[in-house]
């Protein structure tokens, strides 16, 4: 009876120390890759254009979503909050977000704008599907990060809480290699 209750105290107390919050990077850092962005070809409000024409220099955050992912509509909202915090920094073209659906341009601005009610940054699509093999996405949405060379350096299959001080911490630190913690935010 007491190894019962003491077999009933471990798993409670490693089921409690499995749901506590563990601070682990946001993004997942690896070695950075060599892509062939030339292949990802965007559509825009302009017309159409290379990724690599859209890229600033530096840094830069490139987020995957799609109109029929209920988790990304969760998050457009908080990552169109986001842009407008990095455009107030001076940063705004440091982040760039790409739909990879298949419908028209024209449907994914308006699905956008109308249903989502979200701007603040550029609507862009991938016109050819090409994101997913160029960037090795599993789903959307997807977050990568891209160093100075436009190398692929860490990535975050999945949604993630944008409005989250220590999200935008690491995400600012990542695209302007200066330490910014959540306390400061």
């Amino acid at each position: 009876m007491i190894l019962v209750r003491a077999c009933c105290a471990l798993v409670c107390l490693v089921f409690i120390l499995s749901a506590a919050p563990v601070h682990a990077e946001i993004l997942k850092s690896f070695a950075p890759r060599s892509l062939t962005i030339d292949r990802v070809d965007l559509r825009g409000a302009d017309g159409h254009a290379p990724l690599s024409s859209v890229l600033p220099r530096g840094p830069v955050i490139v987020h995957f979503w799609a109109t029929w992912c209920a988790p990304c509509r969760r998050e457009l909202p908080e990552i169109a909050d986001f842009a407008i915090e990095l455009k107030r920094r001076g940063l705004g073209r440091h982040l760039v977000v790409i739909s990879v659906d298949r419908m028209s341009y024209d449907h994914v601005a308006r699905t956008l704008r109308s249903k989502f009610g979200v701007a603040g940054f550029p609507i862009w699509q991938d016109a050819e599907g090409w994101s997913p093999r160029v960037f090795r996405l599993r789903g959307v949405p997807s977050t990568v990060l891209l160093d100075t060379s436009h190398r692929m350096v860490a990535l975050r299959s999945g949604a993630m809480k944008w409005t989250d001080p220590e999200v935008r911490a690491e995400l600012l630190n990542a695209i302007t290699g200066n330490p910014i913690t959540a306390a400061s935010y």
